[in-house]
């Protein structure tokens, strides 16, 4: 994976540059790496000239997406409903970080039990009524303008400032670039330009401030690459936590993270040595990059076929750490997801005799998050050859 890395950061120094943005945030998790993978290649300078300078930013879609709320609506909480469009409303205060905020009066008052999963939540009565209540609306309000000065105090201490204009570029995985809208709602005068590994079709109107940029949306495969994205992240992934707010210590504010001990033993028994692996091999691109007078494009076929390989054909390693996972969703889902799967046979056998067996199929692989993965971990090659031919066929 480090012809993938290495093309990535190329490309977005390239970009960055020729935007003239004289400054780049990398926002956690995975920008904590991609953060390291950018101080290797500062450290050899392929480019021969000054680079731009770079901080690291703790937020989250949690932490933003409360302060960022220009009204409590149904039509300003599309922006979440776009993405889950089954929701409960627990998950949906677990969402905002406002579960220990006593809400559950205003729930119980609709007859809105917090568990229950519902379908299009804008279009239920009982929730159209709940956004109705002004005492509901204000105690989000409250929490909301409270939170929001405890983001602007944080992001303030990292050079962002509320009275000026400015352009600034983020980096961060993907996938659709949430939380850089947030921060767009938040920084209207900003102009926040986002480099991504990748971007998923945007669901919910773009801030006019916005500008995004996918490295793989030019890849010939990308429809492949997206459709399986949670295996990236995991090797991506640093430990210590997710960030859901910010509190103050003295005289600054900082970020509180989550942590959990199986999502950090997966990085440390994995993802840690994978990352050390990367960064390490960074000097020697720099070098060949130097010496052959190389762009970023000469790099992205390769970079391209790497990422492929990784989620197509996974090596045995990254499926044993992929399915001992346990994947932080508090964000929609307002749960972590045990990504562990069984082996089902009788599965396969019905797939081949019946269109049902073969619809119980797909919805197991779809349910694993990583089909690839799934088929590797029990050895069976020959469907995973064929399910890579048939995808290729299906998303192109």
């Amino acid at each position: 994976m480090e012809a993938f890395f290495f093309g990535f950061m190329i490309w977005m120094i390239e970009k960055a540059m020729r935007l003239r943005i004289g400054r780049l945030y990398f926002f956690t998790r995975e920008g904590e790496f991609f953060s390291t993978l950018y101080d290797e290649i500062k450290k050899y300078n392929p480019f021969g000239c000054r680079l731009p300078e770079t901080e690291i930013v703790e937020v989250s879609r949690m932490s933003t997406f409360l302060p960022s709320l220009r009204e409590v609506s149904i039509e300003e909480f599309m922006r979440i409903w776009n993405q889950y469009p089954v929701q409960s409303m627990g998950a949906l205060l677990k969402s905002l970080h406002m579960e220990d905020c006593g809400m559950e009066e205003y729930l119980n008052q609709y007859g809105i039990p917090q568990e229950e999963a519902i379908q299009c939540p804008w279009e239920d009565r009982r929730v159209q009524r709940l956004f109705c209540d002004k005492g509901f609306t204000n105690a989000v309000k409250a929490q909301r303008n409270y939170r929001r000065e405890l983001v602007y105090g944080y992001l303030g201490q990292k050079g962002w400032q509320r009275d000026r204009k400015d352009t600034v570029g983020i980096i961060d995985i993907g996938w659709k670039g949430t939380i850089q809208d947030n921060l767009c709602y938040l920084y209207p005068d900003y102009r926040i330009v986002g480099f991504y590994t990748g971007l998923q079709p945007f669901l919910s109107p773009q801030p006019a401030n916005a500008v995004k940029y996918g490295f793989i949306n030019g890849c010939r495969r990308k429809g492949s690459i997206l459709l399986t994205v949670r295996p990236f992240e995991m090797l991506c992934n640093s430990p210590g936590g997710s960030v859901i707010g910010y509190r103050r210590k003295g005289q600054r504010i900082i970020a509180e993270r989550k942590r959990d001990a199986a999502e950090d033993a997966v990085y440390y028994a994995y993802a840690k040595r994978e990352q050390e692996k990367a960064a390490s091999g960074m000097g020697w691109y720099c070098a060949r990059m130097q010496a052959k007078g190389r762009c970023a494009s000469d790099y992205r076929k390769a970079a391209y076929r790497a990422l492929y390989r990784f989620i197509a054909y996974p090596d045995r390693q990254a499926v044993k750490a992929y399915f001992s996972l346990r994947h932080n969703e508090e964000f929609g889902m307002g749960t972590y997801v045990d990504i562990r799967a069984e082996l089902c046979p009788g599965i396969f056998v019905k797939a081949l005799c019946s269109t049902q067996g073969r619809m119980r199929l797909k919805e197991l692989l779809k349910e694993t998050a990583w089909p690839q993965g799934y088929l590797a971990k029990y050895w069976m090659y020959p469907i995973l050859y064929l399910y890579n031919y048939l995808l290729a066929g299906y998303v192109s």
